[in-house]
C-alpha cells in the first residue's frame, strides 16, 4: 500500500511527512543528498495502444534543487514540465509508456529537501 505499490523502480527517494507544516511529498531520503529517482510504468493491456496522454506532474524546488520529468516511450521521449498540463500524441501506437523524475541538487546537509513531488496538505494525501 501507499506511494511505492505503484513504483516499477526508485532509488533514493521515499514519502516524506512533515507534521510541523502539515505536508506530505516525496524527496530523497532525510540526510542523503545524493540524486534521486522514480520511475512508473503503464503498460497496455494486449491489443490496446497508446493513443493520446494527458499528464500533470507536480514538483517543488528550493534553493538549487532540480527536479527533471521524462515521460518516454519505445519511440521517443519527452520533457513535462510541473505545474503545466501535457497534452500529446506523440506517443501514439505505444503499447508500454514510463514516466520518470529525477531529483537532484541542493544547497548544504538539508540538500535532500530541496527537491519534492506531489507536495499537498497531509490531510489531502
Amino acid at each position: 500500500p501507499g506511494f511505492m505499490s505503484g513504483v516499477f523502480s526508485s532509488a533514493n527517494v521515499g514519502r516524506k511527512v512533515e507534521s510541523d507544516w502539515n505536508m506530505v511529498y516525496v524527496a530523497r531520503g532525510e540526510g542523503n543528498c545524493d540524486k534521486g529517482e522514480v520511475t512508473w510504468k503503464f503498460k497496455m493491456r494486449e491489443g490496446l495502444v497508446v493513443k493520446k496522454v494527458k499528464l500533470l506532474v507536480g514538483s517543488c524546488c528550493y534553493e538549487s534543487g532540480v527536479v527533471t520529468w521524462q515521460l518516454c516511450s519505445d519511440r521517443s521521449c519527452l520533457l513535462p514540465a510541473a505545474g503545466q498540463q501535457l497534452e500529446t500524441e506523440q506517443l501514439s501506437g505505444s503499447s508500454e509508456i514510463q514516466l520518470s523524475a529525477r531529483l537532484g541538487g541542493g544547497e548544504g546537509e538539508s540538500a535532500w529537501q530541496h527537491t519534492q513531488l506531489f507536495r499537498c496538505p497531509r490531510d489531502g494525501a
